[in-house]
């Protein structure tokens, strides 16, 4: 449990007593602002494959 493993009490901390925590994502913009690309998982050891932004990155130069 995150709460014993770390003595985190996420619902005093969150201040609503929610067990709510971030979901890591990247996000590829163009000039714009609009969002051409994203990737997010649940798990934190998950991130956007490094294939997948340089794509997204050629495609809006």
């Amino acid at each position: 449990m995150y709460e014993n493993a770390f003595q985190i009490d996420v619902g005093k901390y969150n201040g609503d007593l929610g067990w709510k925590l971030p979901v890591p994502a990247t996000y590829i913009l163009d000039t714009t602002g609009k969002i051409v690309a994203l990737g997010h998982a649940m798990d934190y050891t998950k991130r956007m494959n490094i294939e997948d932004i340089l794509a997204a990155l050629d495609r809006i130069q």
